[in-house]
């Protein structure tokens, strides 16, 4: 009979998912579940008689292990405790329990063991930090979109000025301010559809904000790397490149069959303020015609202003044939 009860005991210590130790008064292991033994890869007869909170399961960590013993204490006094913690088992690694302390009585009332078990909840504790993450992760978007929807009604603001000051009728201002929000709303949109992270690809930037000027798909091509554009510089950038193509449509190379544009990119590392990388166009025009002067100086206005925003430079040449402007943007 004695022998049954011993294996049904043992069995119902070898259902607790990860471990169940059987300790003497002063802490010392004499009995244990076979869970907590495999994990750790040991046999009970090499951890019988440890005092159990200097076992391999706690005395990784000096607090944990310090926690042990003091419930350990309180057991003897008749008092359970309950508390989250980790265990160390073997290969497996540390893993999160539910660890309860208790005293076992005898018929007398008087304790004469203590019994420690843990259920593991490894898998609850990376849901909750996987959530918690989560839940980082988008305050911070939440931030970065509060940030970039502020800054783009700043900048339609300033458009519309930009706008009137080169519109000579109410048609004109109305066509120069739609295109340069429509520019900003293309960017806003590619900046928010990139596994929910606000950065944009150079790349797709240009393509967008150009796609709505070009006469044919033949008349524009661009080459670079692949570059990430930060959100601080995709706005500025956003107006110049809009720029450069509404004026190559109304007065430069656009307007003539054969015209030509051709934006190549590269990125210059540690050349910009403070170090950082510094991003460095050339938007080159093939077949221009001698553009009005009004409409050119407005142009590099609008530019000059963008730059101001992020410290950036250009010049402008005349090639054969063309005109080149050249831009550098600091990547922050």
């Amino acid at each position: 009979m004695d022998t049954r009860a011993d294996r049904r005991l043992q069995q119902m210590f070898d259902q607790l998912v990860s471990f169940v130790a059987v300790l003497d008064l002063d802490g010392r292991m004499i009995e244990s579940g076979r869970p907590a033994l495999d994990l750790a890869g040991v046999d009970f007869k090499d951890v019988e008689g440890t005092i159990f909170w200097e076992s391999q399961w706690w005395n990784y960590d000096p607090a944990i292990a310090r926690e042990l013993e003091e419930d350990v204490a309180r057991a003897r006094e008749g008092k359970a405790t309950t508390r989250q913690t980790a265990a160390r088992f073997g290969d497996q690694g540390i893993i999160h329990v539910i660890r309860k302390t208790a005293p076992i009585y005898d018929t007398l009332g008087n304790v004469v063991e203590i019994i420690v078990s843990g259920t593991d909840i490894t898998v609850q504790k990376q849901q909750e930090a996987a959530l918690e993450r989560e839940a980082r992760r988008q305050a911070m978007l939440n931030r970065e979109l509060r940030t970039r929807v502020r800054d783009l009604f700043v900048v339609v603001q300033e458009s519309l000025e930009t706008s009137a000051e080169q519109s000579h009728d109410k048609a004109a201002l109305l066509d120069n301010a739609r295109e340069r929000i429509g520019a900003l709303a293309n960017a806003h949109i590619i900046g928010l559809d990139h596994d929910g992270e606000f950065t944009v690809d150079l790349r797709r930037l240009i393509e967008a904000v150009v796609g709505v000027h070009l006469p044919s798909p033949a008349s524009f091509s661009c080459d670079g790397p692949p570059v990430r554009l930060a959100n601080g510089i995709v706005t500025p950038l956003t107006l110049i490149v809009h720029e450069l193509a509404r004026w190559a449509h109304d007065h430069g190379a656009w307007r003539t069959r054969d015209g030509r544009v051709h934006l190549d990119w590269a990125v210059d590392q540690g050349s910009g303020p403070e170090g950082c990388d510094t991003l460095c166009l050339n938007w080159e025009e093939e077949a221009v015609d001698a553009p009005p002067v009004e409409e050119s100086e407005a142009m590099i206005r609008c530019i000059a202003r963008q730059l101001a925003k992020v410290e950036g430079e250009q010049a402008r040449d005349l090639i054969e044939g063309g005109r080149r402007i050249r831009i550098r943007l600091p990547l922050r």
